[in-house]
């Protein structure tokens, strides 16, 4: 990335006008910086060149934010599809807490235990 770059694999900023694009994100030829893997989907590696190489997050995983390298897992008590930006809780009136990955009552329900 940075545009203008004089090889395919920069690696110094000064003498190839580049760099090799950061995990989390892809660099079009051309583009003046990187562009990040959109949420649900991430990178681990270097270099991309194009969006569809970020990969989609797995089914049991998810990613709200871009430009990420890794998914996170879903609790025992919740799901998600692949590609998930979230996790959906099992069981109803429930509701997935995205800090600490975990399902809570929606408000007016209570908790029953069988």
């Amino acid at each position: 990335c940075v545009g203008n770059t004089s090889t395919a694999t920069p690696v110094n900023p000064t003498t190839d006008k580049g760099y090799v694009c950061p995990p989390g994100f892809y660099c079009p030829a051309g583009s003046p910086k990187p562009t990040p893997c959109p949420a649900g989907t991430y990178s681990a590696e270097t270099g991309l060149t194009q969006m569809s190489q970020c990969a989609p997050c797995g089914e049991g995983t998810f990613n709200n934010l871009m430009g990420q390298t890794k998914c996170q897992t879903c609790s025992s008590t919740s799901v998600s599809s692949q590609g998930g930006e979230t996790c959906i809780c099992i069981g109803r009136y429930r509701a997935f807490q995205m800090k600490d990955k975990t399902c809570i009552c929606k408000p007016t329900y209570e908790p029953v235990s069988s």
